[in-house]
Formats: C-alpha cells, structure tokens, sequence
C-alpha cells in the first residue's frame, strides 16, 4: 500500500512538471511561462493606464479601433498571402508596412490619445511597422528572451510597442510573453549591450518568469521598450493576427522627416529608430504590398509626418 502511495505520488508530481510551459529558446535558456487574463482598461481611463504601465511595464487596453477596420487588415493579409509573393513573410512577419487599412487604426483618435497620455505629449509619430501572421501548420521557434532598446543609449523611458489583436490570441495562435516590472532591471542589460544595439537578448544570472497574455479581439498591449519580452505557442489550434501599431515622439528634424516620407511614398520597410521605422531584417519583401492609397485625416497627416505638428 505504501508502495504504491510513493509511486502514485510520483506520477502526480511528474504530471506537474510536464505540465508546466516553458520559453525554450535557441540559447538553451529555459524560462517559465503563466498564461493569464490581463487586466483590461477602457482607452479612456488615462490615469489608470499611466498608472498600470509604470507598475507593470506594459497595459492592456481595449475599444481603440473598429472591428470593421480590423476585419478589412485581416481581409487584405488573406489576400496578399494567397498571392505567395517571394520574401514577403519571415518568422511571422507580413512586410505590409503601408495601406488605406492600415492607415484607419493607426490615425484612430482613441489609440492616439491613449499613447499621448503615456508620452505625456500631444506631437507624436505613428511608427510604421509590419503585421503579423503565423500559420496554424508551420512551425515557429521560441525567440529568446530580450529588450528593444539600448540601456547604455536610453537607461530610462525612452519607448514603447503595441501590439493589436485583430483576432483572438492566446496558447493556441502564439502571443506576447513578457516580465512583468522588468523595467526595474533593465540596467543589467548594459553588460550584453554594444553601442549601437537596439536590440538586446537576456543572457542568464538571473529568473525569468513570463507571463502570457490572453488577448480577445481588438484588445491591444502596449509595453515599455525596457520590458523583457519573448512569445509563447503551446498547441496550435488557429492562425495568429496581429498589427504592431505603436507610436514615438515626434521630431523637428529634416532628414528624419524626409525618410519618413521616401519610406511611406515607396510603400516599403526601412530600419531606423529616430524616425519610427520598422522592418524585419533582410532578406526582405522590398516591394510595396499596398493595396489602397491612404486616406489621411489632418491628425493622420501629421502623425504620418506629412505635416508639422504646431
């Protein structure tokens, strides 16, 4: 009878080791995750936001957009995958930078206000950045856990990402993964930091305890560039959409501006921090995958950089 209370005893404690989730990145890290249902706030609750995001390193929002809007980005990346241009998806990234569709949830005066308040300035630039779509039948290596932003270059609040469930995303399709409060050791990224990084993987000496985020449909997580983050799949069971829409301070300088606007006339993607562009490292889609011209309203002109903030 005791016998068999100890290999009972056993089992069950086995069961609840494989059970727990792990990042297991290439870097032969390993780092627990939770799967959780974030705290959600209205994208009119300013001080709850700006207070959570300083706590936390990251805030969850919803009601920023309409669901018509998102149905119509999710339509176009539909599309523009049946078409298999070359280069044009990596590692679950779409090269769809610019697009009338695209335009309507980044120049949303909800979304707008909700990264003013956390800028704590009204003179901001959408950044212009890729979608997301990972297959339900393909496979997708962990990242390693990481920062964007450089802690010997920008030691404090600097930036942050977001990013836009245009579907449900959870276990089943991937999502973000982050460390809630990293912010607070953001600094020990300095010793894995070159001058010129503005990107920066976490290399031990220290416990990692990811959560991952449940996100409904037209919820969006926006994090401090400081915050340590990856992402997590379990068992696909669906397709994975998402939009990186996020916001960065406004400049006054000429040669950021005109990039800027040679990036947006082309239509593709170019890497440059100061002027808020994105894009995923080449080999890249150096094609515009625009579909429809963008119909800019005089907030979306000025957060495009077409025009100057007063």
């Amino acid at each position: 009878m005791f016998t068999r209370w100890i290999q009972l005893s056993f089992f069950l404690f086995a069961s609840l080791i494989i059970s727990q989730d792990f990042i297991r990145p290439p870097n032969g890290q390993e780092h627990k995750v939770k799967m959780i249902d974030p705290v959600v706030h209205e994208y009119f609750e300013h001080d709850l936001i700006h207070q959570f995001f300083t706590e936390n390193g990251y805030v969850v929002v919803k009601n920023v957009s309409d669901s018509q809007n998102r149905a119509q980005l999710v339509f176009l990346i539909d599309q523009i995958m049946q078409e298999k241009i070359p280069l044009s998806r990596r590692l679950g990234f779409l090269d769809l930078y610019h697009d009338d569709t695209l335009a309507q949830l980044r120049q949303d005066r909800r979304v707008y206000e909700v990264f003013a308040n956390l800028f704590g300035s009204e003179k901001l630039w959408v950044v212009f950045d890729r979608v997301i779509h990972q297959k339900i039948d393909e496979s997708e290596d962990s990242l390693p856990a990481y920062v964007d932003q450089n802690p010997i270059t920008h030691p404090g609040f600097f930036n942050v990402q977001s990013m836009l469930a245009l579907k449900d995303m959870d276990e089943t399709t991937g999502t973000l993964a982050l460390v809630p409060q990293s912010p607070q050791f953001f600094h020990e990224y300095a010793q894995w930091a070159k001058i010129k990084d503005g990107y920066v993987e976490h290399q031990g000496g220290r416990e990692l305890c990811f959560v991952g985020l449940r996100l409904k449909e037209g919820e969006m997580v926006i994090w401090d560039s400081r915050t340590t983050h990856s992402r997590f799949r379990k068992e696909p069971k669906a397709d994975r959409y998402a939009a990186l829409i996020t916001y960065t301070l406004a400049k006054e300088d000429p040669e950021l501006i005109g990039l800027r606007r040679k990036y947006f006339d082309e239509g593709i993607g170019f890497n440059h921090h100061e002027a808020g562009l994105r894009a995923t490292a080449r080999p890249r889609c150096e094609i515009s995958l625009r579909r429809f011209p963008e119909r800019l309203s005089p907030l979306g002109r000025k957060l495009y950089g077409l025009d100057l903030w007063d």
